[in-house]
């Protein structure tokens, strides 16, 4: 081949790639969309012209961008697939309807990282307000679900984070649901739900651990808090600084069935007020709980209850006055303060 044949080709080459370049470069996806009151989902979701629903900023959101909501208005449940962040400022109300047979935001995707923040589901209808179902990494913060058929949240995501803040779940069939992965909740309200309010349960061979702080839990129609493990499953609740208060069941309640099954709890600093049965309970084999520096009072059966094999420890300064049966039942194992 000639030198100029060669320096041809070479030149029809540089031009092709220099094409593909910028055909990329074109077709790449915004970092930050938004989505207004007044906005059309046929719109490329940018500040001066926003797109109308979530799932539409979404798909035409770079993957691990934002999705700001710039007005108050209700934008539709989603299903997300990849890492995101949907973002209403303070002041800003950014509600989501759910229908029956639906669920108001669902994650779902492997590896993916999501935020929630100041994000506002109702169920009109609908099954569940916030389902963590696949992904790395799921963050609520500042967010109220009330309303749901089923859970107000869910997480069943394996091997994942869930980190709860300054949120509401309130009125649904069961407050916060964690089955999988660890969790982190801080300054929680969970109130008035059908069954348990914060519910930490272990499947068969599952590993679950989660941590509440700073938290109320109240007027719901199961146990405030619960912890449960099943056959060769590992579950852990740790609650510090919270209040069970006037649940329909025990205050803190850790229970396990099955073989090499455990479930522990540890309530520091806490207080088990008014709930329908006693303020701490264990019971079964596997059962470790501990208490300490709480107040577990006016209950209407114990302020804490051993039963069924389980083990149940004080570290002997809690507040244990005025429950309705009796202060304890079963055997209280006393620790030795080092």
């Amino acid at each position: 081949m000639s030198r100029s044949a060669v320096l041809a080709r070479c030149r029809v080459a540089t031009l092709f790639a220099s094409l593909v370049v910028a055909s990329s470069v074109g077709a790449a996806l915004p970092q930050r969309t938004f989505v207004a009151s007044n906005g059309v989902d046929t719109n490329p979701c940018s500040v001066t012209l926003p797109c109308r629903s979530f799932a539409t900023a979404i798909s035409k959101t770079n993957p691990t961008g934002e999705v700001i909501v710039l007005d108050s208005a209700g934008y539709g449940p989603v299903t997300i697939t990849q890492s995101v962040a949907i973002i209403a400022p303070q002041g800003v109300y950014a509600g989501i309807s759910v229908p029956a047979a639906t669920s108001g935001i669902v994650v779902n995707g492997s590896g993916i990282l999501v935020k929630l923040s100041g994000l506002t589901i109702n169920g009109q209808g609908g099954v569940n307000g916030i389902q963590f179902l696949d992904g790395s990494r799921l963050v609520v913060e500042r967010c109220t679900v009330v309303g749901m058929t089923g859970l107000a949240l869910s997480d069943s995501a394996s091997s994942s984070r869930l980190y709860v803040v300054d949120s509401t779940f309130r009125a649904s069939g069961g407050g916060i649901d964690i089955s999988a992965g660890t969790a982190t909740i801080d300054r929680v309200h969970v109130e008035k739900n059908d069954d348990n309010g914060i519910n930490v349960s272990a499947s068969a061979g599952a590993t679950v651990d989660a941590l509440v702080r700073d938290s109320i839990v109240s007027t719901n129609n199961g146990a405030g808090f619960i912890v449960t493990g099943s056959a060769s499953s590992h579950a852990r609740l740790t609650v510090e600084r919270s209040t069970a208060f006037q649940n329909a069941g025990h205050g803190f309640d850790a229970s396990a069935s099955g073989a090499s099954s455990v479930a522990q709890l540890f309530v520091t600093d806490s207080k088990a007020i008014e709930n329908g049965q006693s303020g701490v309970s264990a019971s079964g084999v596997g059962v470790a709980t501990m208490v300490t520096g709480s107040t577990l009072a006016r209950n209407l059966q114990y302020g804490m209850m051993q039963a069924s094999s389980s083990t149940l420890i004080t570290l002997q300064n809690n507040t244990v006055e005025l429950n309705a049966v009796g202060p304890t039942l079963g055997t209280i194992t006393k620790a030795s303060v080092q």
